[in-house]
């Protein structure tokens, strides 16, 4: 009986072995197809349990959890605003377009926040957060290309790709799983057997769905990286440094839903969910699916702020997660 509850304990572990291959021979085949529907369908899916499940923990700061969801939701706001009205093309005054794009700089503000929170002594707080607030403030002035980077890159592939590393290492480790270890392993050379990858294997995967990337604003995070890693100008979507970017991005935000997903049994996440919230859930993730099934760009907009509100308060738990690997080295 014993080796039987070991064995179910380890199975997400061997699971989500199975779920890294999968996601990674999808994501070269199909990186464009992939990626739309991953963020499309499993996504809003994703955003609406986490959190419900984060609400159900406190958002991992205790008492101070409630009033953290709200100065969250009141930070996204601009950011949500700014996005909608670039995609509905709404005239309005280049400063306040300016003023409204400038609030992404709270995003690595309040990573920080919740960072020294998690980590930190109680007197050390509120000087923690002034220095933080200015020094944020003076980055985002003085070196505009570094505040860019960070600002698209920790909601995105910081967020899917180098967090769920983390969770992935951080569980397997607790759990002294050498399947978990494996996991983790594997997520780790993913984006370097991408590098290693022929071109020929990649070239042919360019299709008609790369329209809807080309709203820079929107889906800027290929250019972006291309950028960093030296490709050659004018960006192209169908040349092979592109194509691999895509298969990365595709790989990381369908396994980070996929991870989410076959981890229920082990964080317990469906254990609040009554019938009545499955239901409200439900009815919010179909809405969701089929505003990106009638326009794309539309579904993006109006679940961006969603998308975001589930990044910006998972941080805590990400703190707690570094806490928990720093302590045991």
């Amino acid at each position: 009986m014993e080796e039987i509850c070991s064995n179910f304990r380890f199975m997400p572990d061997r699971i989500n072995v199975f779920l890294v291959i999968v996601s990674f021979a999808l994501a070269i085949a199909l990186p464009f197809e992939l990626f739309l529907f991953s963020y499309a369908v499993l996504g809003p899916l994703h955003y609406l349990t986490q959190l419900h499940w984060l609400r159900e923990k406190s958002f991992f700061i205790g008492e101070d959890g409630n009033r953290m969801a709200w100065a969250a939701v009141a930070m996204i706001i601009p950011l949500s605003v700014y996005a909608l009205i670039t995609t509905l093309k709404i005239p309005v005054a280049a400063p306040l377009i300016s003023l409204l794009k400038s609030t992404g700089v709270l995003i690595p503000i309040a990573f920080l926040l919740a960072f020294f929170w998690v980590v930190s002594r109680k007197k050390m707080r509120d000087t923690t957060a002034i220095a933080i607030v200015v020094l944020s403030f003076a980055f985002y002035h003085f070196l505009p290309g570094y505040a860019y980077i960070v600002i698209a890159l920790l909601p995105t592939l910081v967020h899917v790709y180098l967090f769920t590393l983390l969770f992935v290492f951080y569980g397997a480790r607790k759990s002294s799983s050498a399947a978990g270890m494996s996991n983790a392993v594997m997520l780790l050379i993913v984006p370097f057997a991408l590098v290693v990858l022929p071109d020929s294997w990649v070239i042919t995967a360019a299709t008609a769905q790369t329209d809807l990337f080309s709203d820079g604003d929107t889906f800027g995070l290929q250019a972006l990286l291309y950028r960093m890693l030296g490709g050659e100008q004018p960006f192209e979507f169908a040349s092979p440094l592109v194509i691999k970017i895509q298969a990365f991005i595709a790989f990381a935000y369908t396994y980070h839903y996929l991870n989410w997903f076959s981890k229920t049994g082990v964080i317990g996440w469906t254990k609040g969910l009554t019938r009545g919230r499955v239901a409200t859930v439900s009815m919010l993730w179909i809405v969701a699916v089929a505003t990106y099934w009638v326009n794309f760009q539309m579904g993006v907009t109006l679940l961006f702020f969603l998308s975001l509100l589930h990044v910006v308060l998972e941080f805590p738990l990400n703190a707690v997660v570094i806490k928990g690997l720093i302590n045991k080295t």
